[in-house]
């Protein structure tokens, strides 16, 4: 569940990572660290909750202190709550080189739990290399609230796909493409990322279609079948930090094409 802090020692057994006080041994000099400890305390302290962790996984020995992880923050004030749309944090860094320090806006729906990254215009996201001689914790920290502010830009383009309604062609046509362009599985049935878990999913508005297909691509629980024997199977839930950020921004990206479609198409 998305709506339940997470305490600083649950978080250090889940994400080690997170307090890495030093860079991997193996990068370069020119490599500035960034510790994701200070910046998650500041915002800590200013009324964010972390309520979900991962971190990726290595088979290198001595590098699992530091490899990429992604936190889901909250405001506090906001924990608990059980109906609509809650705006979050979805932050990402690492200190093995692996990745720059990233924050996004995200959007958490309580009605399934989904945590969607994102990626309107007006929301954006910030992007902050480990390199350089900048004063990182002031410019990511500026760009921080900056996001803050702007999250209800993203609630404000999800109230205008609530009332975007799709017929049963345009779902099937919108599965299709996200199995085919955003998933990039062949063998996964499109049909399969539309099953409806909970009589509020019902409804075909555009906000609707994308969390039961978002739900299915990142929770799993759709359906490939093998080409060759025909056997069907379950997918199974995206574990990877970058391949849950790269789904979920793709997601969002195309969601926004389909709405500006819909737009289009009643203005003509």
């Amino acid at each position: 569940m998305f709506n339940r802090e997470i305490t600083l020692p649950r978080l250090r057994q889940i994400t080690p990572s997170v307090f890495a006080t030093e860079p991997w041994e193996q990068v370069s000099e020119n490599y500035k660290f960034i510790s994701t400890e200070e910046i998650l305390t500041r915002l800590m302290d200013n009324g964010f909750a972390v309520v979900w962790a991962r971190q990726s996984r290595t088979r290198i020995e001595g590098k699992e202190d530091h490899t990429k992880h992604m936190l889901r923050l909250q405001l506090r004030s906001d924990l608990g709550r059980t109906t609509g749309e809650v705006p979050e944090i979805v932050m990402v860094n690492s200190s093995d080189r692996a990745s720059a320090y990233k924050l996004y806006s995200g959007i958490l729906r309580c009605a399934c739990w989904n945590g969607l990254i994102s990626m309107s215009t007006d929301t954006g996201h910030i992007s902050v290399r480990h390199q350089g001689g900048r004063n990182f914790v002031e410019d990511i920290t500026e760009a921080s609230y900056k996001i803050i502010d702007n999250s209800q830009n993203a609630l404000k383009e999800i109230e205008e796909w609530k009332g975007i309604q799709l017929s049963d062609p345009e779902v099937i046509s919108y599965a299709e493409t996200v199995a085919k362009e955003v998933v990039k599985n062949e063998n996964l049935v499109p049909q399969s990322l539309l099953r409806v878990e909970r009589s509020e999913d019902r409804p075909n508005h555009l906000w609707n279609v994308m969390n039961r297909v978002q739900e299915h691509v990142i929770q799993g629980g759709g359906k490939t079948v093998n080409p060759k024997s025909g056997r069907p199977r379950k997918t199974s839930s995206v574990k990877d930090v970058q391949k849950t950020l790269n789904l979920n921004t793709a997601l969002w990206t195309f969601t926004q094409a389909v709405a500006k479609y819909k737009r289009d198409e009643v203005s003509s």
